[in-house]
């Protein structure tokens, strides 16, 4: 077998041969960055202002 290729059995006798994708189509690959970028930026938005409330539980922790 070629790497990247793939044979069925019933058409291993009629040389079918089907092409495998090596990776994910370009734009379903932007949309997951986009997507992935968004909640990136909704998460940083819901915590903006909290730094001081967040340094201090951080420095009241135990080490």
């Amino acid at each position: 077998m070629f790497a990247g290729f793939i044979l069925s059995p019933e058409s291993a006798t009629t040389a079918h041969v089907r092409r495998v994708p090596a990776r994910p189509r370009p734009v379903r690959e932007l949309r997951l960055v986009a997507a992935l970028f968004a909640a990136y930026k909704l998460g940083r938005l819901a915590i903006d202002g909290n730094v001081v409330t967040a340094v201090g539980n951080a420095s009241a922790a135990p080490a």
